[in-house]
């Protein structure tokens, strides 16, 4: 009992700290979170799901991918995981979520494939005992429409993510995953890219490193996945640095708290992400409260998670540079009932801003612990951190949150337009939110790199081309300024949104905010 007790508190901790697969969203029960997402149960270990079991699709799907190889029993996942556009906008709370999509997602058929380890999985097939109808631009058979003057039979583009695809840790970051899928399901209903139909694999690593770097591996030379597209790496995503490296395969977006992408030539990503993301939520803090006089900063940060000591060291370094003066540190865990005793040490320092790294539930204690001793500052987090549902508890009004994407409310916007409108037909059972956002500013950045570029056979250094032509590239004003050059790790990418909680709604000024 003791071992199972501890291996629970392992989990919750692992889930919790995984800041970069973002949590923001409408608080949902984890029933309501794996229906979202598709999830059922991991198979057993030597199993690998039925390629005949599926869920009904809304609209056309990728076609079925073939399930990987289960790694063998020395590489089985442990029971517990280790330790452009301008105006101001506003978003009411919980508007992200499409309508009927609660009823969409709780509709969960019965044989539904599961993202488990060694599963390799695009969008479901249809359900053979529920087919759906052909769509527009569709052919039976979930093949993709050939465009007008593409040839038949043209080689796939092959594009894969491993990480956490399962349980709580794979419920967290599945949204973006979920948009690549919507993405691509899109792009073969048009006819594919460059006239080759799309494939998207994903593996599950089971929160385990050396299973991580087996799985990518798999993948790369077996399944024959010219890039990775949205790494849900959270957990594992280092050991796998150096193989990407050595094969010059690139790896395009990731959760936010991805520290492995900073200073990898192979990594490249559509926002900040590791120690950019923690100087964003200092710069967009300070955009929006020094100006109000408010400069004096307490930093808390958790005990449990890499970024947390990443975004420490980094808010020391930076302080000064944005106009603050920390007047308090501290560090605490995010499995602590309440954390008065840091409202109190900063309140009594004098801070009138705390910046945090913490999980949301933790983020919902620090609130209403300083509440409750009448103490006000501004909070300063990130969407990785926080969700779209704190908007509506008046304990955050004022809290300054930096988006690494271009605000998910901005539907004016052309490139948001799209975004909603694909995932509202292809998944519109996921929220649309800062996290399937960055999925699908992820795919759209494989699309910019690769359209034009692909051979007869699609490969990995036709991508890369692409990628080495980004020169101040926004994809239509979705990300910051993204320059990418042959050879050299991208480089710092310090820029986003400042959005700030008001009475109830989210706002921003169209404005976007990077460090010089």
């Amino acid at each position: 009992m003791v071992v199972r007790a501890r291996r629970l508190v392992a989990l919750g901790i692992a889930v919790s700290t995984a800041f970069g697969g973002s949590a923001c969203g409408s608080r949902r029960t984890t029933a309501e979170i794996k229906a979202a997402s598709q999830w059922t149960p991991a198979p057993s270990a030597g199993t690998v799901p039925s390629a005949a079991s599926a869920a009904a699709p809304v609209g056309p799907t990728i076609p079925q991918d073939t399930a990987l190889p289960v790694p063998s029993a020395g590489n089985a996942a442990p029971a517990a995981l280790s330790s452009g556009s301008t105006g101001a906008a506003t978003h009411a709370a919980g508007a992200s979520s499409v309508p009927g999509a609660a009823g969409a997602s709780a509709a969960a058929a019965p044989g539904r494939r599961s993202a488990s380890e060694g599963d390799s999985t695009g969008t479901v097939s249809p359900s053979p005992s529920r087919p759906a109808p052909p769509s527009a631009g569709t052919q039976p058979g979930n093949a993709p429409a050939a465009a007008a003057g593409c040839p038949s039979g043209a080689s796939p583009v092959v594009i894969g993510s491993v990480g956490q695809m399962s349980g709580i840790v794979g419920a967290a970051v599945i949204g973006g995953t979920k948009a690549v899928q919507a993405w691509v399901a899109a792009k073969n209903a048009a006819g594919g890219l460059d006239c080759h139909p799309l494939r998207y694999v994903t593996a599950d690593d089971g929160g385990d490193p050396s299973r991580q770097q087996l799985l990518v591996k798999k993948l790369v030379e077996q399944e024959g996945v010219i890039a990775f597209v949205f790494m849900t790496a959270v957990l594992t995503g280092q050991a796998s640095v150096e193989y990407v490296q050595r094969k010059q395969v690139p790896v395009i977006g990731a959760d936010g708290g991805a520290t492995y992408f900073n200073g990898s030539p192979m990594h490249f990503s559509p926002g900040a992400v590791g120690a950019d993301l923690a100087d964003v939520m200092l710069i967009g803090g300070a955009a929006v409260t020094i100006p109000k006089g408010r400069s004096k900063l307490a930093t808390i940060t958790c005990q449990e998670a890499t970024f947390c000591n990443v975004a420490e060291t980094r808010w020391q370094q930076t302080a000064s540079k944005v106009g603050y003066k920390v007047v308090y540190q501290s560090k605490a865990s995010i499995t602590q009932p309440d954390f008065t005793s840091q409202c109190l040490s900063a309140q009594s320092a004098g801070a009138d801003v705390i910046a945090g790294a913490f999980d949301p539930n933790s983020w919902e204690r620090i609130a209403r612990s300083c509440a409750q001793v009448g103490y006000r500052p501004t909070l300063v987090s990130s969407t990785q951190q926080v969700r779209v549902d704190f908007a509506q508890d008046p304990a955050f009004d004022g809290m300054v949150v930096a988006n690494t994407q271009l605000p998910w409310f901005f539907e004016g916007n052309p490139a948001i337009a799209e975004f909603t409108t694909v995932m509202k037909r292809y998944a519109p059972a996921v929220p649309i939110d800062a996290a399937s956002l960055a999925g699908w500013a992820s795919a759209k950045m494989f699309e910019r790199a690769a359209q034009g570029r692909l051979g007869e056979r699609p490969a990995s250094t036709d991508v890369l081309r692409g990628l080495w032509t980004f020169r101040d590239e926004r994809l239509g004003g979705l990300t910051p300024p993204l320059t990418f050059k042959e050879g050299e790790a991208p480089p710092p990418l310090p820029c986003g949104w400042a959005l700030v909680i008001n009475q109830g709604k989210w706002t921003n000024d169209g404005r976007q905010i990077c460090q010089r």
